[in-house]
């Protein structure tokens, strides 16, 4: 037994010696210095790498970085110029330096307690170029300072300008002030998805920002990460430490707030009817500047010149959306009692394009404002007799007996009268 328990000894101790590090001379042991190399790249579980962010990013306070670019913005003058004159969006009550181009990038989509922004992008007009600011948060220990730096650039801006931050990107940042006890910034707002929809939606598969710089802007992004994948870059950032990671989601963000620049300069030039652009519907393009729902003191101009728009949309049977623009303009006119402008849009499709709709528009405004029954029968009885306007059959029955029945008391009574009626001979 004694020397089974030498001999196990023995092999333990030789076991020990032989996983020791080698020592040098002096007796200090040596390791392999690309050892230590990866076990600084591999940061220890529960321990978090440093972070390194190269110019022109400066560490503000702690876990918040700061970076300022400036760009070119030749849509800039545009801009100014529809601001000066007043636009769709912009007008007179509107500083252009006062704009704030918006832009969020987010640890989800889901838009609940639980997703926080990392980094904001706000752009803002200097002369002709476009200074944007980058607020990045590179740990969540860090969001209550980031939070205040956010709030100071909403502090500086007039109106914002986002594309779909109405319901997200600041319903986000609203959030997120609430559950940290800061007060949030309120500022007039510009959404640029809800008319990109309305100009574009029917001629585009899907009105993104992506789709609508490749389409309509004719920006194509150029090894650009893909939205979905910007939580997954940056929590692996907050992992590793690896700057490379989140570079291309600065890059993204950069290019967001440049485009919403060139986009709102774009609808005002469509807007002013200064753009040849053919990715837009005509129909909304009008409905848009009749309605001018974005300002709060339209342009009459605008509004005349929606309109000149909806009637020469109208007044082309031929175009497939000639029917719904004059149902739009025919109503637009009889609410201002601009009976005549009206009339001539029904006569012309109820002549050439032979629509029951133009037809009971056209007999209900003889019955009822010439007080003409003779006209609104014969518009009646002509309508029955088209071959699609069974679908109808029975409204344009009770219609024809209504007005019959209209003309029988109207003879009656001119007779008993002893005069002569103007309906005597029907």
């Amino acid at each position: 037994m004694h020397n089974l328990y030498e001999r196990l000894k023995q092999q333990k101790e030789a076991k020990s010696a032989a996983s020791r590090p080698d020592s040098g001379p002096s007796g200090v042991s040596v390791v392999d210095a690309a050892s230590v190399s990866d076990a600084r790249r591999e940061p220890r579980p529960g321990r978090r790498p440093a972070v390194r962010l190269s110019p022109p990013w400066e560490q503000v306070a702690g876990e918040v970085w700061r970076a300022v670019y400036r760009s070119a913005a030749p849509a800039a003058a545009v801009v100014r110029r529809c601001a000066s004159i007043g636009g769709l969006l912009v007008g007179p009550e509107t500083d252009p330096e006062g704009l704030c181009f918006l832009d969020s990038e987010t640890t989800g989509l889901s838009g609940g307690a639980g997703t926080t922004a990392f980094l904001l992008a706000s752009a803002r007009l200097q002369a002709e170029e476009l200074e944007t600011t980058l607020l990045f948060l590179s740990d969540f220990s860090g969001e209550p300072v980031f939070l205040q730096l956010v709030r100071e650039q909403l502090l500086r801006a007039q109106t914002l300008v986002t594309y779909n931050g109405r319901a997200f990107d600041v319903a986000i940042l609203r959030n997120r002030f609430l559950l940290n006890r800061i007060e949030p910034v309120e500022r007039q707002h510009i959404d640029l998805l809800h008319p990109a929809r309305r100009l574009f939606g029917t001629v585009l598969e899907r009105c993104s920002l992506s789709v609508v710089e490749r389409e309509i802007l004719g920006i194509t992004r150029q090894a650009d990460i893909d939205g979905a994948a910007v939580p997954d870059a940056w929590l692996r950032f907050i992992r590793t430490g690896d700057s490379a990671r989140i570079q291309p989601v600065f890059s993204h963000v950069l290019q967001d707030s440049a485009s919403l620049l060139q986009l709102l300069a774009r609808i005002e030039l469509l807007a002013a009817d200064e753009d040849g652009n053919g990715n837009v519907d005509p129909l909304q393009r009008a409905r848009l500047l009749i309605e001018s729902p974005y300002r709060v003191a339209g342009s009459l101009s605008l509004r005349q010149r929606g309109l000149s728009s909806l009637e020469a949309l109208a007044c082309v049977p031929d175009h497939p959306q000639s029917a719904t623009a004059a149902r739009y303009y025919c109503a637009l006119q009889r609410r201002r009692g601009n009976w005549g402008a009206a009339q001539r849009v029904w006569l012309l499709h109820f002549e050439r394009r032979r629509s029951l709709w133009a037809a009971v528009e056209l007999a209900k405004y003889h019955e009822h404002r010439r007080r003409d029954l003779a006209a609104a029968a014969d518009i009646v009885e002509r309508a029955a007799g088209w071959d699609h306007a069974r679908a109808v059959q029975a409204e344009l029955v009770r219609r024809r007996q209504r007005i019959e029945r209209k003309l029988l008391r109207s003879l009656v009574k001119t007779r008993a009268a002893g005069k002569t009626g103007p309906y005597d001979g029907v």
